[in-house]
């Protein structure tokens, strides 16, 4: 069960889960549509009204996030600096512990 106005998680998952190349346009742009509600939504309601599943999932997307974008920087320096590779490794496993 989710929140007013937010996906629960067996809909993210089920998304996330079926490739691109099999959804039709209308589910590219509903699952887009329904995504941004899902962002506003996840922003803006104060976490004392969420549901604990919707604060659970609210922390693990937040959690994901941060782990990608500083996977990204750690990757883009890696271009830069091709000796760099153990350093990918090395951030990888701090920050995964």
């Amino acid at each position: 069960m989710s929140d007013l106005g937010r996906k629960d998680f067996s809909t993210k998952a089920s998304e996330k889960m079926t490739p691109d190349s099999s959804k039709s346009t209308v589910d590219k742009v509903t699952e887009s549509i329904t995504n941004t509600g899902d962002s506003v939504s996840r922003n803006t309601v104060p976490g004392e009204q969420k549901s604990t599943s919707q604060k659970a999932a609210d922390a693990s997307f937040t959690t994901v996030k941060s782990l990608q974008a500083s996977l990204s920087i750690r990757l883009s320096d890696s271009n830069d600096n091709p000796n760099s590779q153990g350093s990918v490794r090395y951030h990888m496993s701090k920050t995964c512990r």
